[in-house]
Formats: C-alpha cells, structure tokens, sequence
C-alpha cells in the first residue's frame, strides 16, 4: 500500500500495527500468479497490471465490465478507481465495496460517498453485511 497523507483517516490505517507487521500487504507478483494457478484461475484472460492504481488504470485495456469490486480501502485509492473503472461498468452491472464498516480508519467509504454525489449517482445501496456493501448500476446511467 502507499502511503498516505500523515493527516489522513488512512494513514490510521496505514499505521495499524497488524498491517505495519505483514508489511502493508505487499505481495510479489509472482505469488499472485501462483494463488490464481492454485485456484484455477489463471488462464489466457486474466491480464496482470502491476503498479499503483493511479498510474496503471488509466491506461489499462478494459473497455466494459460488468462486477466492479472495491477492496482498496484508501480514500485516494477508491477514487481513482472510480473515476477510472466506473465510467465502464455496464448499466445493470454491480459495484461491491470492502470495508465499508472500517471508515474510522479507512477513507474508502467517504470516498464512495464522495464520487456518488459529485456523479449524481442515487442507485439504493444495499448492506452484505457489517462491513460490506453494494449497488446496481441503474441502467439510464450516464456515468
């Protein structure tokens, strides 16, 4: 994970000792390769990006996507996902946020929060459980 503001919510999280000891949860991508083969999933669709959200996604060659999931839990981080990787989600798809729960110590709630009312975005948010949420992209969406 990067780091954040000193002044920011996430740095509260940044700073968590639990996170401090598996070293921000930094994985080499040779290891993600070797999950996803565990499990099955690696195969001639999946497309590796390695580098920081705010860098790789710009560039990166999706076009369309149906289940966006949000499991980033910085505020920065979640909009730059949303503000790349939104305006791609089909209508009718879904966008599914981690921690939703965590926002005393994760901005990625305030976020979601914040990209919502600046696009206007109304579609009901539905609550998985204590920490998780989604919504359906309403299908006369214009972002």
């Amino acid at each position: 994970m990067p780091k954040p503001p000193e002044d920011s919510i996430d740095a509260r999280l940044y700073n968590f000792p639990q996170l401090i000891e598996a070293n921000h949860w930094a994985v080499d991508l040779e290891t993600v390769k070797t999950n996803f083969q565990r499990y099955g999933l690696l195969d001639k669709q999946v497309q590796f990006v390695p580098g920081w959200f705010a860098d790789t996604l710009p560039q990166v060659p999706i076009e369309r996507i149906a289940v966006l999931r949000l499991d980033d839990d910085y505020y920065q981080s979640t909009m730059d996902i949303l503000n790349n990787l939104y305006p791609r989600l089909m209508p009718g798809g879904y966008v599914i946020v981690d921690d939703w729960g965590l926002d005393q110590i994760c901005g990625e709630k305030q976020a979601v929060i914040d990209y919502r009312n600046t696009h206007g975005i109304v579609d009901e948010i539905f609550e998985v459980d204590w920490q998780s949420v989604y919504w359906r992209k309403g299908l006369d969406s214009d972002v």
